[in-house]
């Protein structure tokens, strides 16, 4: 099992400026499906102690998409 995070609000990318030459469509493709819906660390940390939980012991060999639903 493996979960897939997109759009968590980090350190990192709090700070990301890109470059001049990046392409706008490249980083269109990258953002959330709703401008300003990112999600936070702890986000993630509850999929993560779901999939560790009992309440997941039916699920192997899934990727879950944790992105607001872009990857669907």
């Amino acid at each position: 099992m493996a979960a897939l995070p997109l759009y968590v609000i980090t350190p990192l990318l709090q700070h990301f400026v890109p470059p001049e030459n990046f392409e706008s469509s490249i980083m269109a493709s990258y953002m959330p499906p709703v401008p300003g819906l990112m999600g936070e660390p702890e986000d993630i940390a509850r999929t993560i102690a779901f999939l560790a939980s009992d309440d997941a012991r039916m699920v192997n060999g899934a990727v879950l998409a944790v992105d607001f639903g872009t990857a669907a």
